[in-house]
């Protein structure tokens, strides 16, 4: 009898490269010293079916060219000294994660996005305090949640003085969820907010106090959704708005807005949205009734200020201060102080902490076998290891060459290892622990490591050098030598 049980969907394969002409959602211009990373998001171009991404929203197809484009920057654009983070889009910078994209994501896939697109923002970070290259985003519209948190990771924010543009991380209010990504870490120890004011931040919701509220009439239905909407939010609906009864001219809402004698005005939802297609309006929350209209939404619409006419373009405000600074030299003086940095992390890297010259000899051995936490797939969604299944890689491989740890500051320790190399006829890999690598290699002519943040010293316990590491059956045996 075949077996017909059904097998679990295979998970849909996400691929990770890119490259600038196959970008969606991404835009880059370089005109060194200086490059645009433009924002301009394809909402119908998802990583899955199901959603839009609207109002410059994201997925992780989205972040994935952002972490490309930032290493390219990075590194194939050594020159570049600003990137200026902007939006493609009017009246909008990014509104962060998509939350109908993560409504139907499962709970692995939610956290493996938030860890990357952090991990996105912290390449950011590293290029500017390892390389020189400073991030500077330019906000005209608004900035929320996940879309704060990206401008966040910026060296400098600059905030359009217009009337529309603004920044808020609403998570906490409206999905009753923390900023994912950095957001309250970032503006507490990078902005130096203080830790209260910052609770505030993204607690609160100040934008229709005050406000003239459209409505058909008052004791009807929309006026029960726009109550409900209020409280939910913490608002007082008889003290912290204005209600305004339209009557017969609600048919008319939208140009009864337009001629401002109204500052928001309740409309339901799929039905399509004049004002908004307009750009007049900025959507500010919803609620919903399943029971009664499972396929609507009731939504408030907030008034946008016009723009003053003659407010200038930000991006031309931007480049013409980064002319300046070309102009009175203090770009050449960074890039002069940025080369200098780098050479000196090349040449003399950092020395490994808590390492000593070995006063008395050690032999310890250490096993590389690690036990596999969770089930691992193949391409079918079968499952090859199982959880709990041991693995040693000595099983698999062989160490080919001894590995010698050693601080190269000290010239015994070099001798000791240009010694050993003779001895075991060039089968050495040597790993330094302090000193210029860099010197060795012109020296030896041959290649020469160094153990960054002493991560191989710490994961086998190493305390003294020189260090000998080398296989000892499934293990691998440490000298610490003399």
């Amino acid at each position: 009898m075949s077996d017909t049980t059904d097998k679990p969907a295979a998970p849909a394969r996400i691929d990770f490269e890119t490259a600038p002409e196959r970008y969606k959602h991404w835009r880059i211009a370089v005109e060194s010293p200086v490059a645009e990373l433009i924002l301009d998001v394809d909402e119908n171009a998802t990583l899955r079916p199901g959603y839009q991404l609207k109002l410059n929203s994201y997925d992780l197809g989205v972040d994935i060219e952002l972490a490309d484009a930032v290493q390219r920057l990075r590194f194939e654009h050594p020159g570049v000294k600003v990137v200026v983070l902007r939006s493609g889009k009017d009246r909008v910078f990014c509104a962060g994660a998509n939350i109908r994209m993560l409504a139907g994501s499962s709970h692995a896939h939610k956290v493996n996005f938030c860890k990357f697109t952090n991990e996105t923002r912290f390449a950011m970070e590293d290029a500017s305090a390892g390389s020189g290259q400073r991030y500077l985003c330019a906000i005209q519209g608004t900035a929320a949640g996940g879309g704060y948190e990206l401008a966040l990771a910026c060296d400098e924010i600059i905030l359009a003085d217009d009337g529309n543009s603004s920044v808020s991380l609403p998570e906490l209010p409206l999905l009753a969820v923390l900023p994912g990504t950095g957001g309250l870490t970032r503006v507490t120890d990078k902005r130096k907010v203080r830790r209260d004011r910052a609770d505030v931040l993204c607690t609160l919701e100040e934008g229709l106090k005050g406000k003239r509220l459209g409505l058909l009439s008052r004791g009807s239905c929309p006026e029960w959704f726009m109550r409900a909407m209020l409280l939910e939010r913490g608002f007082d609906p008889e003290n912290h708005v204005q209600y305004v009864g339209l009557s017969d001219e609600y048919a008319r809402v939208v140009d009864v807005f337009r001629e401002g004698r109204i500052d928001a005005f309740l409309a339901v939802e799929p039905a399509p949205s004049v004002a908004e297609c307009a750009g007049l309006v900025n959507v500010w929350g919803a609620v919903y009734d399943e029971a009664s209209l499972p396929q609507y939404q009731w939504i408030i619409h907030v008034a946008k200020p016009r723009f003053i006419e003659n407010e200038p373009n930000l991006l031309e405000a931007i480049l013409g201060k980064l002319r300046a600074a070309g102009e009175d030299g203090t770009l050449a003086r960074l890039q002069r102080e940025s080369l200098a940095r780098v050479r000196r992390g090349v040449e003399d890297p950092t020395p490994v902490a808590g390492l000593s010259r070995t006063r008395q000899p050690r032999r310890f051995h250490h096993d590389p076998s690690i036990v596999v936490q969770e089930a691992i797939h193949d391409a079918d969604g079968r499952v090859i290891v199982p959880p709990g299944t041991v693995i040693n890689p000595l099983d698999t491989v062989t160490l080919s060459q001894a590995l010698l740890f050693i601080d190269a500051r000290d010239r015994e320790q070099v001798a000791r290892a240009r010694k050993l190399i003779d001895e075991r006829q060039g089968k050495v890999k040597v790993i330094l622990t302090g000193g210029s690598y860099l010197d060795l290699m012109r020296r030896w002519q041959r290649p020469v490591f160094y153990d960054q943040q002493g991560n191989l010293t710490t994961k086998l316990g190493i305390r003294q050098v020189p260090a000998l590491v080398t296989q000892d059956g499934r293990r691998l045996r440490i000298d610490e030598l003399l």
